[in-house]
């Protein structure tokens, strides 16, 4: 048994080296004749996978053309919004500006008419004042002059009596 495994195993050997041989033998043969199909299939083989690269490298460059616009899209946008929130706050601090002068000026306004208010109530007042002392120096005169008369009426009654 142990013979025909040891046998079976050499023509195998043989058998794989004579293969070996005609494929070596073969080769050369064909080394020296060269196939037109083939070397024209190889190179349009290199040539579609040239193509193929150049394709790939095509669209790598679009993709990043593509993101390279995309990121400028962004950038611009998010600038846009950037001077758009710096617009809106320039408007808000604006109208508030806007708002306290406007306050200001309604205090300014209020303190004028208070102050405008005070002054009419002093000048009627000082009015009042100066009618009332003239009211009161012609009571005063006109009593001086009844006192005058009456002192005069005195002393004609005196007179007449004496």
């Amino acid at each position: 048994m142990k013979r025909r495994k040891i046998n079976k195993k050499k023509e195998i050997i043989k058998i794989r080296l004579k293969k070996t041989k005609n494929l070596i033998t073969n080769k050369r043969i064909k080394e020296k004749e060269p196939d037109l199909l083939k070397e024209v299939y190889s190179g349009l083989r290199l040539l579609g996978k040239k193509y193929k690269n150049f394709r790939e490298k095509q669209k790598i460059q679009k993709q990043k053309e593509e993101q390279r616009r995309l990121k400028e899209q962004e950038e611009q946008r998010l600038q846009e919004q950037g001077q758009q929130k710096l617009q809106e706050q320039e408007e808000r601090k604006l109208q508030k500006e806007q708002k306290l002068k406007e306050e200001e000026e309604r205090r300014l306004q209020a303190r004028e008419e208070q102050r405008l208010e005070e002054k009419s109530i002093k000048e009627e007042q000082q009015k009042r004042e100066r009618q009332e002392q003239i009211y009161k120096e012609r009571v005063a005169r006109g009593d001086r002059e009844r006192l005058k008369q009456l002192e005069k009426v005195t002393q004609l009654r005196q007179e007449e009596k004496e």
